[in-house]
């Protein structure tokens, strides 16, 4: 199940990068590619939650199913548009807004194959794996891009995305808990009321809108030597991952977060100042090393506090915070690239670092102490 949906979510990790650089190549501007990337990330945003009720109504197989094929056609008629921005931006939010949702399915599934007990380190498991998709994504794309062009690698992306899809849907293990049928008459949307989930949606929102704003200062700093920025993105992920290994064994609390936070929120500090790739990598393996484990936390403290029904929804909501930050911050990022400098965007990824700091230390961190 693991495998399946990393596949299926692996696109997601190239898109990006290669809407930035497909952006620059056919417009010259990375203010559109910033667009198109918060369009993608937008629709994803808008669907979550969406698409998580309708999963548990119709059928996660059907519904992931169906989400896919209209995903990856439009993935490909991007390839097919190549003079539009327009055209590119709205397909970009056509993409995001019939994204599959497997990170929803998985969490739940999860619940089928392994008990509570369990349940915290798979979850911090899961988050470490999922780094490989920033790890060799990047990479990835940019030797792509750098040998057949931007086009490549997003029809790359749409192979894995159905790949992915299909192998999961036809997993033996692909079922969900059979107690979420119980609160189909619960109003919809009021999950999000919950200060659970606007808690964690929060911190997701300020961590992944911190890091899609240094993605696109990062890109845009090595335009000439591509593979560059994607080296850089990809020790970023993998401080995450190691991150999510050594400290999955931590009992997340308010202290933990802060210490998560500080690392985060420290290593982009010190990209700011940062003079050379090596030194730019090496701070941001260190604010790497936080991410993986928050996320983890904020995904356990639903799955604690909310039953199946519920958390299903509930992932759907705390996603939309992420892409509403990543949303965000690609697009402010790519005006602020265009306007002034990329070492620009890299500084106001720093705000929101601290600004993750701060809530998930107030916020998540004293719901999880709470449940010790």
């Amino acid at each position: 199940m693991m495998a399946s949906q990393l596949i299926a979510r692996f696109p997601f990790g190239m898109m990006p990068i290669a809407i930035l650089l497909l952006a620059e190549q056919r417009f010259g501007s990375f203010a559109v590619g910033g667009l198109a990337v918060g369009a993608l990330c937008i629709g994803q945003a808008v669907a979550g939650p969406l698409n998580s009720a309708v999963m548990l109504r119709l059928g996660f197989k059907r519904v992931i199913s169906v989400l896919a094929i209209l995903s990856v056609i439009a993935m490909l008629a991007m390839v097919a548009m190549p003079t539009n921005a327009p055209a590119l931006i709205a397909l970009c939010g056509l993409v995001g807004f019939a994204t599959p949702p497997i990170q929803p399915a998985v969490r739940l599934v999860y619940r089928t194959i392994v008990d509570d007990a369990e349940l915290g380190p798979l979850f911090s498991l899961h988050a470490s794996v999922q780094e490989s998709i920033w790890i060799i994504g990047p990479a990835l794309t940019v030797a792509l891009v750098a040998t057949l062009g931007p086009t490549a690698s997003i029809v790359a992306a749409a192979a894995m995305l159905a790949t992915g899809c299909a192998w999961f849907v036809l997993s033996r293990y692909a079922r969900l808990p059979g107690d979420h049928h119980d609160e189909h008459t619960r109003p919809r949307g009021s999950v999000v009321l919950q200060p659970t989930i606007w808690s964690s949606a929060a911190v997701g929102f300020f961590m992944i809108g911190t890091g899609a704003a240094v993605e696109v200062g990062i890109v845009a700093r090595f335009t000439s030597e591509q593979w560059v920025s994607g080296l850089v993105l990809a020790v970023c992920a993998a401080g995450s991952l190691v991150g999510g290994l050594a400290f999955g064994h931590f009992r997340p609390g308010s202290r933990s977060l802060v210490l998560f936070g500080s690392l985060f929120a420290g290593g982009i500090g010190l990209a700011v100042v940062a003079e050379n790739p090596v030194l730019l990598a090496a701070a941001l393996f260190v604010s790497g090393l936080g991410v993986a484990p928050t996320l983890s936390a904020i995904f356990l403290v639903v799955a604690r506090t909310l039953p199946p029904a519920q958390a299903a929804e509930g992932y759907g909501w705390v996603g939309t915070g992420q892409l509403t930050g990543a949303a965000l911050g690609a697009a402010f990022a790519g005006s602020v690239v265009q306007a002034t400098a990329p070492t620009t965007a890299i500084l106001l990824g720093f705000v929101g670092a601290m600004t993750t700091l701060l809530v998930a230390g107030t916020t998540v961190g004293r719901r999880l102490d709470a449940l010790r």
